[in-house]
């Protein structure tokens, strides 16, 4: 479910056709088409549909300025990274979309989820340790046109148990990223 919603985001966000949409959910569909998700039952292809169709009526109120960056003339859609960390070590990890705001010269990351709780806290993802990683990305395909000391994320989830979309912006620190790295050193130290 979560990856044909995610799948539908990229392509609505890319500006596809609504044939093109419903065959890229339809590809990223990974059980027969009208069966239930075998763990949720409001997990259904119409369900994952019919988000999209809701992101479709919200996405210019809460994605106003911000489009997908483009990196060497291909969309910033799942972007991975690898850090290597000495000793064998590497931190990898894939962004769902990074977007780009023309007028404001920065980047964003997005982050497309889906839950079946009934209820969205910011604590679910405002310290997540994915997004800090982010910020080494961002770095290197931002160059210089990325100038502030914090970067920001956008969690945009679906959720199911409530039938609508929620969008949390959270900033990420320079010293977040320091304290995100000095950990991950700590655990391989620890390994």
């Amino acid at each position: 479910f979560g990856r044909a919603v995610e799948s539908g985001v990229h392509a609505v966000l890319l500006n596809k056709s609504p044939q093109e949409i419903f065959w890229d959910m339809f590809r990223a569909w990974d059980i027969p088409l009208w069966q239930q998700h075998p763990r949720n039952y409001a997990k259904t292809f119409l369900d994952a549909l019919l988000a999209i169709d809701k992101f479709k009526f919200i996405k210019s109120q809460i994605f106003g300025g911000w489009e997908i960056a483009y990196f060497d003339g291909k969309p910033a859609i799942e972007i991975s990274m690898c850090i290597d960390m000495d000793n064998g070590y590497y931190y990898i990890g894939h962004a769902d979309v990074i977007l780009y705001n023309q007028l404001e010269g920065r980047f964003r990351v997005l982050e497309i989820k889906t839950t079946g709780a009934k209820y969205v806290h910011d604590a679910m993802y405002k310290n997540s340790d994915q997004a800090i990683g982010y910020s080494i990305m961002l770095d290197s395909i931002a160059k210089d046109l990325e100038e502030s000391g914090t970067f920001e994320v956008f969690y945009l989830i679906f959720c199911t148990s409530l039938d609508k979309w929620e969008l949390k912006d959270f900033s990420k620190s320079r010293s977040q990223r320091a304290e995100w790295l000095n950990t991950i050193l700590l655990d391989i130290q620890r390994i």
